[in-house]
């Protein structure tokens, strides 16, 4: 054992020395005597052309009603899930409000509530909620191009105007507005459930819509919180409960709350896209609303740099039409892939991570984004270069878009590549 110590301690010593000669006599290179050299190649051959898609804003935290920017929209859907929470881990259907303990009687209220962060929403909004139990949609593909409803029809059953509730904090600071429906005129329409064996399934969507054309209107939609301002109904009753011992009745306050399990606002964009011309390369624009979307060509292959190049840094310079482009704006860069794309509704497919980056305009009149990664594999043949994919990032607002300008003549779109060759 007393060996092993020494051993141990010698080994010590002779660490200890090691490192103090290294700390005091540091291994120097000189990178001035290197072959590799620091170089720059500037591409301005780029173009690019506009196409459009189906708008797809169901992922939006807002929900939308009226006329802007071009853009008209008569109504928004909601779609009640059919499972509803009245305690944190249980759930409870439509069908156990049809229950002989229950009955539709012991029914005490019933509330559809939306919200709003515009404190000045009030009676003169004109606002209307419409049922149908008949119709289905899907927040992430449903548009103005294939839903088209008549809320004067047959299948909407009109549930009225709301009342208005101001909610503040503790310290009396506003915080949203809550529009309330009392929906308990209309529970047995709104109740009845698939317990009807003529009927598979019970759908309950509502609809948002406003009498005044003049107004514009945001709510919250169920993205926009996690549970506290989604759209959701209220349902408030009363359940018998038999205690054995001495065969006496009781009625129980309970309630359940039903959440959206999809909303989406339907938003016309004829009269944006015939006041922009889609059909001029010159002028580029990136729209959710719109569905517009564009195709960026660069022209680089892997013979561009020389052979086994090191890109330090690829930044894409766009100019922007500052006056008709808004700042903030998150636009996603994605190469296009050489795989023909599954969907009807966009014909590019694109190849997605590592290569997808995105950036914000930031109120300059150029907008920078890094391509580096994309363009290192170019260069090492692991990847064609088809071009790139531009659009909107859903987070963005609907009515804001971007226009860049690439016929500028004082600041021509190009692409800057620093890269270290041997």
């Amino acid at each position: 054992m007393k060996k092993i110590k020494n051993l141990s301690l010698h080994i010590l010593i002779t660490l200890g020395f090691l490192s103090w000669n290294c700390a005091k006599d540091p291994v120097s290179v000189e990178l001035d005597d290197s072959n590799l050299i620091l170089d720059t190649l500037t591409l301005s051959k780029i173009s690019a052309f506009n196409y459009l898609i189906p708008p797809n804003i169901g992922s939006s935290d807002r929900l939308y009603i009226g006329a802007k920017s071009g853009f008209n929209v008569p109504y928004s859907l909601i779609e009640i899930d059919s499972l509803g929470q009245f305690t944190s881990n249980t759930g409870i259907k439509w069908g156990a409000f049809l229950d002989s303990s229950i009955t539709l009687n012991r029914v005490d209220s019933i509330h559809f509530k939306l919200f709003s962060d515009d404190s000045s929403l009030d009676n003169n909004s004109n606002l209307k909620l419409y049922l149908n139990c008949k119709l289905s949609f899907n927040e992430d593909s449903s548009t103005f191009f294939n839903v088209n409803e008549d809320l004067a029809s047959e299948d909407w059953t009109l549930l009225g105007s709301p009342h208005f509730k101001s909610n503040k904090d503790t310290s009396g600071n506003y915080l949203t507005t809550e529009l309330i429906w009392n929906l308990t005129s209309f529970d047995s329409l709104l109740i009845w459930d698939n317990i009807d064996t003529l009927n598979k399934k019970k759908s309950r969507v509502f609809a948002i819509s406003s009498d005044n054309d003049t107004s514009f209107l945001e709510f919250l939609s169920r993205e926009s919180s996690t549970g506290s301002t989604d759209p959701k109904i209220n349902v408030y009753y009363r359940q018998n409960i038999i205690f054995e011992e001495d065969s006496t009745y009781s009625d129980t306050s309970l309630s359940a709350t039903f959440y959206a399990d999809g909303d989406v606002s339907i938003i016309d964009p004829t009269n944006f896209i015939q006041e922009n011309s889609f059909s001029d390369s010159s002028t580029i624009c990136i729209n959710n609303g719109s569905g517009a979307q564009s195709i960026l060509q660069i022209n680089f292959d892997s013979e561009t740099l020389p052979s086994n190049a090191i890109i330090r840094n690829a930044v894409l310079k766009l100019p922007l039409d500052s006056i008709r482009s808004d700042s903030g704006y998150q636009i996603i860069f994605n190469p296009v892939s050489k795989q023909f794309s599954p969907l009807d509704s966009d014909p590019y497919l694109g190849l997605g991570a590592p290569y997808r980056v995105s950036s914000k305009t930031d109120g300059s009149s150029i907008f920078k984004i890094s391509l580096k990664s994309f363009l290192q594999d170019v260069t090492y043949g692991k990847q064609s270069n088809m071009g790139f994919k531009m659009f909107s990032s859903v987070s963005n607002n609907p009515f804001k878009q971007i226009f860049f300008n690439l016929n500028d003549l004082e600041n021509k779109p190009k692409i800057e590549v620093t890269f270290v060759k041997p």
